[in-house]
């Protein structure tokens, strides 16, 4: 099977890089200090504008627990129905009932509104307290993929769950590693058997702001690296 690298963004230079480096997907979010939020329409587009890999849209009202309320649904429901209409080819998102299992009707709902485009169910997933029970009713539902740590906090770390996790999938639902994955570390946790890789592949900068001489302030930020995709690419591809 085809190995896909998905490359999770939140700003126009590191979806730049990933379109320009050959990603096969990326993940578009805002917010990714907190574990991402949804994105602005006006960066799904700006996405969408650039020929490339395809582009999934978080659907994520607030941080914290995957426990949705009918009105924080209705919302994440109108932002995911605006994201489809600029022209998304996909969304991540996750459901959890209070008892930690997955929460049926409003995957089938979202699922519903995503029609024949693509679903990958995010690390909500690792707080399930089955998670082998929780493939056989994800993929029983429909979704496309589910995105996983193995219950750890990197991917790295959860080498071994996720190994169970993609036997147990059996090729009925796609089990895509993520957090904490970089070219130093992906070759071990592709022996997994996973064919999707989920990084962002970034590199920290500095930034200054001076005015007549007087430093204002200064800050970092993270944005994802061409060489570092690159040769994640290469180690996927060999």
């Amino acid at each position: 099977m085809v190995k896909q690298l998905e490359i999770c963004t939140q700003d126009f230079s590191s979806i730049k890089a990933a379109a320009a480096n050959g990603a096969h997907r990326i993940e578009l979010c805002a917010s990714l200090e907190t574990g991402g939020l949804t994105p602005s329409i006006g960066i799904i587009e700006a996405a969408l504008q650039l020929a490339g890999p395809e582009v999934y849209v978080l659907i994520r009202p607030r941080t914290g627990y995957f426990t949705y309320k009918a009105d924080e649904f209705k919302m994440m429901m109108r932002d995911a129905e605006l994201a489809l209409e600029t022209g998304a080819h996909g969304l991540v998102c996750g459901f959890l009932t209070a008892d930690a299992k997955v929460d049926h009707p409003q995957t089938r709902e979202m699922l519903k509104l995503c029609g024949d485009r693509g679903f990958t169910f995010h690390r909500a997933f690792d707080l399930l307290d089955d998670q082998f029970l929780g493939i056989e009713e994800l993929a029983d539902l429909g979704v496309e993929r589910v995105l996983s740590s193995g219950q750890e906090r990197t991917a790295e770390a959860g080498t071994d769950r996720l190994k169970q996790l993609v036997e147990k999938a059996d090729g009925r639902i796609s089990i895509m590693p993520g957090s904490g994955i970089h070219s130093g570390n992906l070759a071990e946790i592709m022996e997994t058997g996973a064919h999707e890789f989920h990084l962002s592949a970034q590199r920290l900068h500095a930034y200054e702001v001076n005015y007549q001489g007087r430093d204002l302030f200064s800050t970092t930020f993270r944005s994802s690296n061409a060489d570092e995709i690159k040769k994640c690419l290469a180690l996927i591809s060999a």
